[in-house]
């Protein structure tokens, strides 16, 4: 009997049928060089890892079986997901560790499990039996055979095994079998068998009990990085190889050959898998070890998706497509399980350039083609080349900058913890200080630029302790038509609208420590909103609608969203945040910051609407942000103290297959028994308790579970 906590067996297997031809070869080329990465690229991954229930982190195998579980292999066994946690499911071994490196779905839906040094296991009905293989050893491929029987891979060659016995392939003896590849050439099944020393090989006449090995191998005389043959693939109609330094790519003549050459890592190469792009075009993936995972396109070319790209770690091994959310599970080295997620959010680290986790500011500027800039706790830096990399030259390399803005003169301004720098190039035109200048705090907090017609503009500076105001005409001043706000208020935003009946002139919105203020042609204003009270401001963002201006602000107190006629919406979901400290307008939606998550909300929404949280669950390790932006992409940026936050919104969502659910438990009364299929219960069984797991792995914390009772 296997150990299963609290788990029951079921299972189902994810393994295709491919084909080759076998030829002379032709001398061996490089494939196509790595795909630029410039532009700053990533995928959002969730992992998964011992403190969620993984046996340990070094994921070996995945599998998905018929009812929709998912398993894990690891160095130190085995666990099944149901959608809310990872279970150990223990072999009957006396206690015996193991590793699992290898599972595999039989066609009467029995779960073969390969083992390092327990072998080759076959659970059915819960029932766990070991195969009879001619010796024990290490387990290292599964492939079910066109018979029903399934093809072992071990250390010590090749069996075909069913429930009652096994049988050696005498060809590969004493060779090593590390993986198996089911294909057909002219209308006749082959195997084809990477082994552990000479290369590649092909097996037919495979309805015999012994078949034989026919055409020469592919190995390093033929142009493989090395004789390991790890992994075996058919795409785009070619065999793909991951050996033990590289990949290659078998046309039927000649290999191609990624590897030190091309800029492909010096990596093992392990589950090569077909997947589709989100252009909808065939990708092979492909993990390695060290380098992360490949993305292969149908012409050759690639790119790496590594640590620096949303990968968890650059050491990979297993892979898995999930068939109901269609995403991707990659089994790697040291971090569990990691799965390729929608709106996640990506948190960036020192492996992109930056010289320290904590982010002061972030923003996008659209000068020179537009760029991410973040302002961390040892410097600035901004995306360039694959990589960030030094804002500003020595010795300002290390200054605390919180805003940055590019004005349409082609000066650059910086708002940072000493006051204010205007830059032309890498040129220091001005350096603004609380000593030299009319700064009206030493840090400077934000920046705000208005249009004050086609020739002319104006930056406005932001502090803890007023506001301040640069024209080219008088320069750097404090604000001498603002009667009505106090030369010490704080200011914590602005925002920036085109003024309707002013062409090329802007209206700028104030949010402060009392209230919000609006600047136009006809001069400073305050907007009377009853809703708005005695309520800081501590962030607004601004939109124009049909009927007018619209103001979104964040306060203490919650979200508010104030409308042109002076009425005033409170979105009572966001008071889950505690005190809403930013708003960022995205498309149809608004983000909502604070200490208590992220909160998304529709625009034109009402007030009462729900929202959805992408906060910690989804990936944000620090919800309370400094800043944030928008890039040209769409995607959103935060400032948090945990590094530059990215999320990029789907434009629309995938259609989601039905996917099963399962009935895990059942008990009742007060001593918490087993229920039972058409058990009466008494008057005194009070209460009843069902456990259930929807298998559809997509943003499962927020799953909710009802049960109606029928006939109460």
């Amino acid at each position: 009997m296997i150990s299963q906590r609290p788990a029951r067996w079921a299972v189902a297997s994810l393994l295709g049928l491919l084909s080759t031809t076998a030829a002379a070869f032709a001398p061996p080329i490089a494939g196509p060089p790595m795909q630029p990465a410039s532009t700053l690229e990533w995928r959002a991954f969730h992992s998964f890892s011992s403190a969620d229930g993984l046996p340990q982190n070094s994921v070996l195998a995945l599998l998905q079986d018929r009812q929709g579980f998912i398993y894990a292999g690891t160095q130190q066994g085995l666990a099944r997901y149901d959608s809310q946690h990872w279970r150990p499911l223990e072999l009957p071994t006396d206690g015996r560790r193991y590793a699992v490196g290898a599972l595999a779905e039989a066609a009467d839906g029995a779960l073969w499990i390969g083992t390092d040094s327990e072998g080759a296991w076959r659970v059915q009905d819960e029932e766990a039996t070991r195969v009879a293989l001619p010796g024990i050893d290490g387990i290292n491929a599964l492939l079910p055979s066109a018979d029903g029987r399934m093809w072992v891979a071990s250390y010590a060659g090749l069996s075909r095994c069913d429930a009652k016995r096994c049988i050696a392939i005498k060809a590969l003896s004493g060779l090593g079998a590390r993986s198996l590849l089911a294909d057909a050439v002219d209308g006749e099944d082959r195997l084809w068998v990477g082994s552990n020393s000479a290369g590649v090989l092909q097996l037919h006449d495979l309805g015999s009990e012994q078949p034989s090995t026919i055409g020469a191998p592919i190995d390093r005389r033929a142009g493989l990085p090395n004789n390991v043959g790890l992994s075996l693939a058919r795409f785009a109609g070619d065999l793909w190889v991951g050996s033990g330094r590289g990949l290659a790519r078998f046309d039927g003549q000649r290999l191609h050959v990624y590897a030190a050459g091309n800029g492909f890592p010096v990596a093992m190469v392990f589950a090569p898998q077909v997947s589709t792009g989100s252009d909808g075009k065939p990708l092979l993936l492909a993990t390695l070890r060290p380098g992360g995972l490949a993305e292969i396109a149908a012409d050759g070319s690639w790119q790496l998706i590594d640590g620096q790209r949303g990968l968890p770690v650059n050491a990979t091994h297993s892979l898995l497509h999930e068939r109901y959310r269609d995403t991707r599970w990659v089994g790697t080295m040291t971090a569990g399980v990691a799965r390729l997620e929608r709106e996640r959010w990506v948190m960036f680290d020192e492996r992109s350039g930056l010289p320290d986790r904590i982010v002061l500011g972030v923003g996008w500027s659209p000068a020179a083609g537009g760029t991410l800039w973040a302002g961390t706790a040892n410097g600035a830096v901004f995306w360039r080349d694959g990589r960030f990399v030094p804002l500003l030259p020595d010795p300002y390399q290390q200054l605390l900058v919180y805003d940055l803005i590019d004005a349409p003169d082609g000066d650059r301004w910086i708002a940072h913890g000493r006051g204010l720098h205007r830059w032309r190039g890498e040129r220091l035109q001005a350096d603004f200080t609380v000593d030299n200048s009319a700064l009206p705090g030493v840090s400077v907090d934000r920046l705000g630029l208005r249009r004050v017609d086609a020739d002319a503009f104006e930056i406005y500076v932001a502090s803890g302790h007023g506001m301040a105001r640069w024209r080219s005409h008088d320069g750097l001043r404090r604000p001498d038509d603002l009667p009505v706000m106090g030369r010490d208020v704080g200011v914590s935003a602005f925002a920036t609208l085109s003024d309707r009946e002013h062409p090329h002139s802007d209206v700028l919105w104030v949010a402060s420590s009392e209230g919000l203020w609006r600047l136009n042609q006809q001069g400073w204003s305050s907007p009377s909103a009853p809703c708005l009270g005695q309520n800081a401001l501590l962030d607004l963002a601004a939109e124009t609608t049909s009927s007018g201006d619209v103001i979104w602000l964040a306060t203490r107190d919650g979200l508010l969203r104030l409308h042109a006629d002076g009425s005033c919406l409170r979105f009572e979901a966001a008071t889950a945040l505690g005190a809403v400290t930013r708003v960022q307008l995205l498309g149809a939606d608004v983000y909502a910051f604070g200490a208590g998550g992220v909160l998304r909300l529709a625009r034109g929404g009402a007030a009462d609407q729900t929202g959805e949280l992408l906060g910690v669950t989804s990936g944000l390790s620090s919800p309370e942000v400094a800043s944030t932006a928008v890039d040209d992409r769409g995607r959103l940026f935060a400032a948090s103290a945990a590094g530059p936050a990215a999320l990029a919104p789907a434009a629309d969502r995938p259609v989601a297959r039905a996917a099963p659910l399962h009935l895990l438990s059942a008990h009742f009364g007060q001593a918490n028994r087993a229920l039972t299929a058409e058990q009466l219960l008494s008057p005194d069984d009070s209460s009843v308790n069902f456990k259930f797991a929807l298998l559809a792995f997509d943003r499962e914390p927020a799953l909710r579970y009802r049960v109606l009772l029928a006939g109460l």
